[in-house]
């Protein structure tokens, strides 16, 4: 099957049907997962999107993929493409490795700091770097303060999570 023709527009619909086949056959998830690091086109965008469910249903599937998608987080340009990356991170129990983390909190830094247009990267960011702060504690503080430096300048979809991660916090 062409993964390809799976994958003919991006609709809910369609993106559900593909996510659907790609988890019966796990050859199919590898042609998912290797376009959607690939290239930077409409399919790798609707690639990252099946990818990004399949993590939904299927976490195992993903995690010897882990080191790939960071590195696509750092060298995609296409922030749609980088926020589906990015939300594999927020639906997956991160894995204590103390190199990886260290990348993805380095990452995750960048784009709640504005290394991004898309601001909804930095909403992610908040997620994922609060669930890095259950491994390293002494984040929390860099990631409080970061917070409320940056409240004021953002819209409301960041206001309302960085809010929400800093009740978290200071508990």
């Amino acid at each position: 099957m062409d993964i390809k023709s799976l994958l003919c527009d991006s609709s809910r619909a369609t993106i559900d049907k593909a996510t659907e086949i790609v988890l019966s056959d796990k050859n199919l998830f590898n042609e998912i997962f290797f376009l959607s690091l690939n290239k930077d086109d409409k399919f790798s965008l609707r690639a990252s999107r099946v990818l990004y469910f399949c993590t939904i249903h299927a976490p195992d599937l993903i995690e010897p993929h882990l080191n790939d998608i960071l590195f696509g987080l750092k060298t995609i340009k296409n922030d749609s493409i980088r926020g589906n990356l990015l939300s594999v991170f927020y639906e997956i129990e991160l894995p204590y490795n103390e190199e990886f983390l260290g990348e993805l909190t380095q990452v995750c830094f960048e784009l709640l700091n504005g290394q991004s247009e898309r601001e909804s990267l930095a909403v992610y960011s908040i997620d994922v770097l609060y669930k890095i702060c259950k491994f390293y504690p002494e984040l929390k503080n860099e990631l409080i303060q970061n917070l409320q430096a940056l409240i004021p300048h953002k819209k409301a979809a960041f206001f309302c999570r960085a809010n929400e991660a800093l009740k978290k916090l200071k508990i």
